[in-house]
């Protein structure tokens, strides 16, 4: 019997899990994104892990409506956020501001994405897992790391692709 690697399959973006890992095609290559838990009148809130920008750069971005009703990719190989460690900020006191750093607090590890034009209104703490909208003020105690990479690993130890990765040298996805 033939297989294929990754497993995905097609679904609307209203049927994925929050948590889930998608990705769907734009006319200057795939974005990937973190499906939320917040829908409203046949949109939901999405966390775009390489939203372009005019400069060429790609921010981590909070979309609040995305009504695309498009279908995407659904990874049935759970993609693995991998940290790296050497990145971190203890406190989250020199990364505060910075768009797309995983933020662990408690036993939960969160993605920082930026809203476009609401600067003033501070950032969004989306768990990577549950992808639940933290509630709130970040509380002080938590770690930022500034370098990660998304995977998907190969169960049976074959093959493994690597989705997108952040740091503070990344310039663009490995897509």
């Amino acid at each position: 019997m033939s297989t294929a690697f990754p497993i995905m399959r097609t679904a609307s973006m209203n049927e994925v899990p929050p948590g889930s890992i998608i990705s769907f095609p734009r006319s200057d290559g795939l974005i990937h994104a973190l499906a939320t838990d917040r829908t409203s009148n046949g949109s939901r809130a999405l966390v775009l892990l390489n939203r372009p920008t005019e400069g060429g750069r790609r921010v981590v971005t909070y979309i609040e409506n995305w009504r695309d009703p498009e279908r995407v990719l659904v990874y049935a190989d759970e993609p693995r956020f991998e940290i790296n460690e050497g990145h971190a900020d203890p406190g989250d006191r020199h990364s505060w501001e910075i768009p797309g750093v995983l933020v662990a607090i408690g036993d939960r590890t969160f993605i920082r994405a930026v809203q476009p034009d609401r600067h003033f209104e501070g950032f969004k703490l989306v768990d990577i897992q549950s992808g639940s909208v933290l509630a709130g003020e970040q509380p002080i105690n938590s770690w930022a790391f500034l370098a990660w990479e998304l995977w998907i690993r190969d169960p049976l130890g074959h093959r493994h692709r690597k989705l997108f990765d952040f740091g503070p040298t990344v310039g663009k996805p490995s897509t």
